[in-house]
């Protein structure tokens, strides 16, 4: 009997203990609760916190499209030089950002952002909100830590590993199905600086038009700004914050203009530009400009007796690291110059030595530039960058065995990141494979459909409309009948003026450019023949509030063995020229409008 009392004490131990441990209470995943002991503040003089503020980096962390180590820029180990020299003179320092972190530069795409995130976490960033870009490549959850509870991902970048502690911010993304709060992102968390309680709470505009519709189908951004000013009484209410900071991915002015300048003392945004500044009511507002070539800044001061709060004159800014211009010197930036953090530098190189075997590839030479945004004479839509590329698309789908009927190639404008430029002085340019990832940084997938004449036709018209639908193409020339629409910005002064724009009202006619050069009309009333479409799966998938893509609920021949874009665009150029060799470009329109008549 004492044996199966002693027995039944120790269960009831066990299971007491087990109890206790299970009612612990626990972080909420979207909120910082960890709270250490942290000192007072003082109590005379003043606290001044020095806060910087960076957006839309796209993968900068340095920028290595010269190919030549001499001028390389090191933007963000200069922008960390900058902010440990803050750290030694303000009493505190928040170093904060908008969003659309990795995708960009080469050095950055190829390794997935770990670079950037590695660089995030070693600068010891305060706090970044979600941009649209995140939701690059194939798995957000890659790049946002979820067992961490939404924080930025775990990074390699050749020997230097980490798993970053530094918070996303977004306290309006939701599950569509559950319409649960998503747990790899943080509402708000809470900072220290110099003894005072910092909250940072996160914000999101909604991008998802933004998105290719498969990694963002899943996922719902609601953006009633009621909600966020609940959520900043909330916080007010629980953390007694005594400075409250919403850290956004939108427009820092804008928002400012939704929120009250009695529970709010600072916007950083992202994704629209530049700026800094105060509304009326007195929110101070920062946004970075993109690509590290800038950043914004300001100094918060805090009457240590009083409690009170003002920003020092002067200190709401923007600041250039990138020179710009005739004659401008960018050495401050270069690996020679004392101005860069040692510990970025090296990630730097590290990055760089990682990727530039792959990089240096030459694939021929261009005689005339290849330009994303220059237009083709005759041609509202085709650019001579996107010609080159979904002339490559349709010659690689027209050299496969499967796929040698192709008749043409769609690709969206927006997707062209950069162009190659002729040098001036001289006659033609070296392309590498850096061009190439430049140009193309998504990898995207190449998919073959079948659809009918009527409906690459609507895929044109979609084009028209938003150029994500793939507004630029090869292997075709088509007729196209427009209005024009003219409409007024009302009143005189800033709002003023008025503007016209061109509405399509028809594809009239499509003909099939083959590749010995003949033509052959498709029949725009034939509902039953099909043709084969190389188009990649951002605009295949895309849906918004122009349309949704005719090949959305089609599944595509190549599902499985689908190219990437830049990788197979390399193969092509290999394939085709390679170094020495010139490479083909075409600057010749594919639609041609005529303006509908009056009567």
């Amino acid at each position: 009997m004492k044996r199966i009392i002693v027995l039944l004490l120790a269960v009831l131990l066990v299971l007491s203990f087990a109890v206790s441990c299970k009612s612990s209470p626990e972080a909420s995943p979207s909120t910082d609760q960890s709270q250490s002991q942290v000192p007072a503040h003082p109590t005379t003089g003043t606290t001044r916190i020095k806060i910087f503020a960076t957006s839309d980096i796209h993968g900068y962390i340095m920028d290595a499209s010269s190919m030549n180590p001499d001028t390389f820029q090191y933007r963000m180990a200069h922008l960390s030089y900058l902010v440990n020299q803050a750290r030694e003179e303000y009493d505190g320092v928040l170093l904060l950002n908008g969003g659309n972190n990795y995708e960009g530069t080469t050095v950055s795409n190829l390794l997935e952002g770990a670079p950037m995130r590695a660089a995030m976490d070693l600068m010891e960033y305060d706090g970044t909100a979600m941009g649209n870009h995140e939701f690059d490549w194939d798995n957000i959850k890659n790049r946002i830590n979820a067992d961490a509870e939404g924080t930025i991902g775990t990074y390699t970048v050749g020997s230097i590993t980490g798993d970053s502690d530094v918070p996303v911010l977004a306290s309006n993304l939701y599950y569509k199905e559950t319409g649960k709060r998503v747990e790899f992102t943080k509402d708000y968390v809470i900072e220290y600086k110099n003894g005072y309680k910092v909250a940072l709470i996160g914000w999101i505009e909604d991008f998802s038009a933004r998105v290719m519709t498969s990694r963002i189908e899943d996922y719902e951004i609601d953006t009633d700004t009621d909600k966020l000013n609940a959520l900043i009484d909330s916080v007010h209410e629980t953390e007694k914050p005594d400075v409250t900071i919403i850290v956004s991915f939108s427009g820092a002015s804008s928002l400012a203009s939704k929120v009250d300048a009695e529970t709010v003392d600072l916007i950083i945004g992202g994704h629209s530009g530049s700026m800094a500044g105060t509304t009326e009511d007195g929110i101070v507002y920062l946004q970075g400009s993109s690509y590290i070539a800038g950043y914004a800044e300001a100094v918060l001061v805090i009457d240590n007796e009083t409690g009170e709060k003002s920003f020092e004159e002067g200190s709401v800014t923007t600041t250039s690291i990138v020179a710009s211009g005739p004659g401008a010197d960018n050495s401050k930036l270069f690996s020679t110059s004392e101005q860069l953090d040692p510990v970025i530098k090296e990630l730097s190189d590290e990055a760089w030595s990682v990727v530039e075997e792959k990089l240096s590839v030459e694939l021929g030479y261009v005689t005339t530039g290849i330009n994303a945004k220059s237009k083709v004479t005759g041609d509202s839509n085709a650019s001579v960058a996107g010609n080159w590329i979904t002339g490559l698309m349709l010659r690689w789908a027209q050299g496969t065995e499967d796929y040698s009927d192709t008749v043409v190639a769609f690709y969206n404008n927006g997707g062209i990141r950069s162009s190659i430029s002729i040098p001036e002085g001289e006659t033609q340019a070296t392309v590498t494979a850096s061009n190439v990832y430049s140009i193309n940084p998504f990898s995207n997938y190449w998919y073959i459909y079948e659809a009918t004449a009527s409906e690459i036709a609507q895929q044109i018209m979609l084009g028209f409309k938003s150029g994500d639908f793939g507004n630029e193409m090869s292997g075709i020339t088509y007729t196209y009948t427009y209005h024009t629409e003219t409409s007024s910005g009302g009143g005189g002064g800033k709002g003023g003026g008025s503007s016209t724009k061109t509405v399509v009202d028809s594809i009239d006619s499509i003909t099939i450019v083959n590749p010995d050069g003949t033509t052959r009309a498709m029949d725009l009333s034939d509902e039953t023949t099909t043709y084969k479409v190389c188009i990649s799966n951002y605009s295949a998938t895309l849906s918004n509030k122009n349309g949704t893509s005719v090949f959305a609920d089609k599944t595509p021949l190549n599902e499985v063995d689908a190219p990437i874009d830049n990788e197979t665009l390399v193969k092509q150029l290999l394939k085709e020229a390679g170094a020495g060799k010139e490479i083909e470009v075409d600057t010749t329109a594919r639609g041609t409008g005529t303006l509908k008549s009056e009567e």
